[in-house]
This record gives structure tokens, C-alpha cells and sequence, in this order.
């Protein structure tokens, strides 16, 4: 599909060279990380992605997110779980912590896609997924979610498998998880 929903339509370049790695994928040689302009569909800087090249780079598991608001979700995602935005647009983003990468799609963009269906009019997305970033502090991830106003579904908390986790919900309702590896002499 070649229209303004496509993901054609929606992937800018930061100049990046793209490569498979780690579980998900890698974007390497990224240096300065795109930042959306607030209201535009435009990147403040960089030229295009080859949407072939970037679809080709792709291996192991893929996490991609539809959800009623990329941009908030993007603000989210910087915010709560300090997340790199490679590009964002109203309509698509391209999101990174580490050696993780994942995709937004906004529901406008998916309205040939057989999950348009199964998402419309759905408040809360995610039902029955976690979505886990180790080596994030939930206590530090807490406290920047309570105070931007995201909703807390279970505090930090020392757990029996050996991680110190936190659930927060992002603004369509996914649960993400942050949490790290209990110090010596936690329980």
C-alpha cells in the first residue's frame, strides 16, 4: 500500500544504518535520536528511511503497538520508561530503550489491516500482556509515572524470582513492567 497510512508513508531517516541483533532488533549507528514536532506529521531533522531496508532489517520477535495516540504514547514513553524516539509522527514512531525497538502505529494507519476491527472502539489495549524492560529502576520509574499522571497498577516490590518490578499502564492501557535485578541483601 502506497498511501499517507502506509508505513511508507510515515518512516523518516536519522541517518541510521540498519541491522538485525539482540531478540528484537537494533537500529545501529544511531547518534541523535529524531524528536516528533509537537502538532506536524514532519521530523525536525533527517531524510528518509528506505521502508524496504527497514522492513528487511527486522528479525526475531517484533513488537509493534497499535494505539489511539501515537504522539502521547511516544511523550509517554520518554517520560516513564526513558525511551530514545528514532522518529514519530502523528501516525508512527520507532521507539528505542537499549538493544530494543519497537514500532507505534496509530489506528488511522491501520484501517486496511485485519486488526482494525479487533482495536476499534477498544479502551484498554494489551489485555493479558506484559511488556518488560529489565535494567529500568521501578522505583525511579514510579515516581516519574505518578508524577506525569500515568496510572499504577502495582507499585515497586521486591518479588520472589528475583526482581524489584512496577506495572504501569501507558495512556491505551498497555502494562509495562520496568524493573531490575534485587541488590544483595533484599528480599
Amino acid at each position: 500500500m502506497k498511501d499517507k497510512y502506509s508505513r511508507r508513508g510515515f518512516i523518516s531517516k536519522t541517518g541510521a544504518t540498519l541491522a538485525s541483533a539482540g531478540t528484537v532488533m537494533t537500529l545501529a549507528n544511531m547518534n541523535t535520536p529524531a524528536k516528533a514536532q509537537e502538532g506536524t506529521n514532519s521530523m525536525m531533522a533527517g531524510s528518509e528511511i528506505d521502508p524496504v531496508e527497514f522492513g528487511q532489517s527486522l528479525s526475531g520477535l517484533g513488537i509493534n503497538l497499535l494505539v489511539t495516540d501515537v504522539l502521547k504514547t511516544v511523550e509517554f514513553s520518554e517520560k516513564v520508561l526513558l525511551t530514545e524516539t528514532i522518529m514519530a509522527d502523528k501516525g508512527f514512531a520507532i521507539l528505542r530503550r537499549g538493544d530494543i525497538v519497537w514500532m507505534l502505529h496509530g489506528d488511522q494507519t491501520y484501517h486496511s489491516n485485519p486488526l482494525a476491527g479487533i482495536v476499534k472502539g477498544v479502551e484498554v489495549r494489551g489485555q493479558g500482556i506484559e511488556l518488560r524492560l529489565y535494567e529500568l529502576d521501578p522505583d525511579e520509574a514510579e515516581a516519574r509515572a505518578k508524577e506525569n499522571g500515568y496510572t499504577m497498577l502495582s507499585d515497586s516490590a521486591n518479588k520472589p524470582h528475583g526482581l524489584r518490578e512496577c506495572y504501569i499502564l501507558d495512556p491505551d492501557g498497555y502494562c509495562w513492567v520496568a524493573s531490575r535485578a534485587l541488590k544483595d541483601g533484599e528480599e
